[in-house]
């Protein structure tokens, strides 16, 4: 039988300084990998974002929603406007105002719009209208989100986080297409995910710049399963 005390007896200084070495190391690692991940929060925040471009398709609703504040003691001004996006990866899109009205559908390079009449009408076709549009619109405020910073959820168990701001490529490209203006002139801006299994199924997006308040409410659903966008019957005209 092998004498494994006296082996470990015999075992050289050096070897037994090169075992604590490699314990301290693996120590050390474990240490900086756990200093340098994201919090859970904001990991789970970007992953559901993630999900939710990644899925290939979906119907986004938004209602956008500005209140200005008026002069003296006048209650503020407050309009607001909606819409429905139907998106198909990786480039086909319908989109339609309130009630259905003002629809457009891109598909590829090809470009139609509903008329006042319900008549569709085909526009000039633009090369990769409709993945320009995705990549440039539809599909920005989700991406924003897989970079998401200061995360906080509001409960251990609460499908809602609040996302203190993002990394600044995204941030500018989020301000810019949806609000418009440059982060240099927004007074503040405060962002909600909803999280529901692996998506991200909503958010909320607000900024405030000059005399305004702006807040996107966006709710993704039919996650994968979103239906069919088809190019519109052309009828002839009249």
């Amino acid at each position: 039988m092998t004498n494994h005390t006296g082996a470990m007896a015999t075992r050289s200084p050096q070897s037994a300084i090169a075992l604590g070495v490699l314990t301290v190391l693996a120590a050390a690692a474990a240490v900086l990998s756990i200093a340098t991940a994201p919090p859970a929060a904001e990991q789970q925040v970007r992953v559901a974002a993630g999900a939710t471009v990644g899925v290939g398709s979906f119907v986004m609703d938004l209602e956008d929603t500005v209140s200005s504040r008026a002069v003296g003691s006048a209650p503020p001004q407050v309009q607001s406007s909606q819409a429905r996006v139907v998106y198909q990866s990786p480039d086909r899109i319908a989109i339609s105002g309130a009630g259905g009205s003002g629809q457009v559908v891109l598909v590829g390079n090809l470009r139609y719009e509903q008329s006042p009449t319900g008549r569709w009408v085909r526009l000039s076709s633009v090369p990769g209208a409709a993945q320009s549009y995705a990549e440039g619109v539809v599909l920005v405020p989700a991406k924003a989100f897989t970079a998401a910073e200061d995360v906080t959820r509001a409960t251990r168990t609460s499908s809602l986080y609040s996302v203190g701001s993002m990394q600044a490529a995204e941030l500018d490209t989020l301000l810019g297409v949806y609000f418009r203006v440059p982060e240099s002139v927004i007074r503040s801006h405060f962002f909600v995910a909803q999280i529901h299994k692996e998506y991200m199924t909503a958010q909320q997006l607000t900024a405030a710049a000059g005399n305004q308040v702006d807040t996107f409410t966006i709710h993704y659903s039919e996650l994968g399963t979103a239906p069919a966008v088809v190019i519109p019957s052309i009828s002839p005209g009249p």
